[in-house]
């Protein structure tokens, strides 16, 4: 009888240790990793890191790489002169990121300024980018 109390005892404590450290990440702990996850997706994409961009998408809807490398360096057109984030929110596991953009037009003499937004889904652990494009599904 000693040894199956014992047994009990040690399985008990082992699975509220097992437990114990297991921790759901806060609402601010996803907001930050949102933000830092934003802003090196898109310092990666203005350096025409595709690849690595490519990895941060989420698969759902995602084009094959050789048409996503083509739609993502459709930027190349227009100069960016700066992206940052200005808001992160959240609501479960959908991310929306307003982003700063100050950019030039050929034959502008004034940087334009407009805040896009941006969406992100958290999957698996990890912020997801959310790729969008003309004729990209639903």
């Amino acid at each position: 009888m000693k040894k199956l109390i014992y047994s009990f005892l040690a399985i008990t404590i082992f699975m509220a240790f097992l437990f114990g450290c297991a921790t759901v990440p806060t609402e601010t702990d996803l907001k930050g990793s949102l933000r830092t996850n934003a802003e090196r997706y898109w310092n990666l994409r203005l350096n025409e890191k595709f690849e690595d961009t490519y990895e941060m998408e989420n698969d759902q809807g995602l084009p094959p790489y050789e048409k996503y490398r083509a739609l993502a360096g459709a930027m190349k057109k227009i100069s960016i002169v700066s992206i940052s984030v200005k808001e992160v929110n959240i609501d479960g596991v959908k991310g929306e990121v307003d982003m700063n953009w100050r950019y030039m037009l050929p034959a502008a003499s004034k940087p334009f300024h407009e805040t896009i937004k941006d969406y992100w889904t958290f999957v698996d652990g990890k912020w997801r980018h959310l790729f969008s494009y003309p004729g990209a599904p639903k």
